[in-house]
Order: C-alpha cells, then sequence, then structure tokens
C-alpha cells in the first residue's frame, strides 16, 4: 500500500489530557473535538505531510527505528499560546524532545511536502473559524494541565475532509 491522501505524524497524548483538548476544542472549536488529541512530529509545521506514493511500510519501519529507544518519555504542557497576527490557538508543551524527534523524522529520507512554517510543537485547540466575541481574552488566560504526562504512541494518520483514519501507530 502507498501514501494517498494528506499523511502525518503524531505523538498521541494519553487520556486524561486528551480530555482536556477534546473539552477545549468543544468550547471553543467544535468542527475539530473529534480529531486526535495530538502534538504533530511531522506535517504541518517544519515539513509537510508525507509526499504521496511512498510504501506505508516502509514509511513504518523507518519510523520504528526512529523511535527505538526514545517511547515512552516525560513532557508537559507550559502554557496556551497562539501563532502572531492569527486567530490560531494552541496548547504549547515544553520543546525538548519534539524538537529532535521532528529533526530526526524529518532527515529520516522519509519524502515530505514543504511547509512555510518552522516547526513549532503544539497541539491545536482553535483555528478553522473566526474569533467569538472574547475568545481571544478567554483563551489567552486558559491554563493548561499542570502534570507532566508520558508520550507512549507515536501514530500516523492520513487525513480526507478532516476525517482522521489511522495507518499504524508505534508504541513504546
Amino acid at each position: 500500500m502507498q501514501i494517498a491522501r494528506p499523511t502525518f505524524i503524531v505523538a498521541e497524548l494519553p487520556q486524561d489530557v486528551a480530555a482536556w483538548v477534546r473539552h477545549t476544542r468543544a468550547v471553543y472549536e467544535p468542527a475539530i473535538a473529534h480529531l486526535p488529541a495530538e502534538i504533530t512530529l511531522a506535517g504541518s509545521s517544519g515539513v509537510g505531510p508525507i509526499e504521496r506514493g511512498q510504501d506505508i511500510e516502509l514509511v513504518r519501519s523507518t519510523l520504528a527505528s526512529i523511535l527505538a529507544g526514545r517511547l515512552p518519555f516525560a513532557t508537559r504542557f507550559t502554557r496556551v499560546d497562539s501563532f502572531p497576527g492569527t486567530g490560531i490557538f494552541f496548547a504549547s508543551p515544553e520543546p525538548e524532545p519534539f524538537v529532535a524527534l521532528h529533526r530526526a523524522i524529518a532527515t529520516s529520507g522519509i519524502a515530505f511536502a514543504s511547509s512555510p512554517f518552522p516547526y513549532r510543537a503544539h497541539c491545536s485547540l482553535k483555528g478553522l473559524t473566526p474569533l467569538g466575541p472574547g475568545d481571544r481574552e478567554a483563551l489567552e488566560r486558559l491554563s493548561v494541565p499542570q502534570e507532566p504526562f508520558a508520550i507512549r504512541t507515536v501514530s500516523v494518520y492520513e487525513m480526507e475532509r478532516m476525517q482522521p483514519n489511522r495507518l499504524f501507530s508505534i508504541e513504546g
């Protein structure tokens, strides 16, 4: 099988943190509340989605090699932030080891589309629809879960019309 749709590599959030993300999305951006609660490692910034036509098994084996010995790892969210000049808000995690994983994936030999944005680890909370009255202020005051959490799973999802389809996951 080959990659046929826009495809992303993500670090899956554990259930308790994912519940907070889903709730926050349901309040501020219901159209994305159904999407996996994750931190994108490849596909939105730094590099774009995986190029179409690549063999899924080759992507899986390459990713498994990169992740060997790196999962699980502990992290935590530090704050809610936004991209400057936009209404795109996200939960910002500690940057490492996400930056190191992104770099390893981006230089692994897997082909990616380009992205005009530098890599920034983030979990999207709001950004498809315009901000409503008071939304910016409310999002800027929002507290993230303070407890550290473990990233145990990295998944590869293809997307079509905002519907995710998990191709595979690697657990550590």
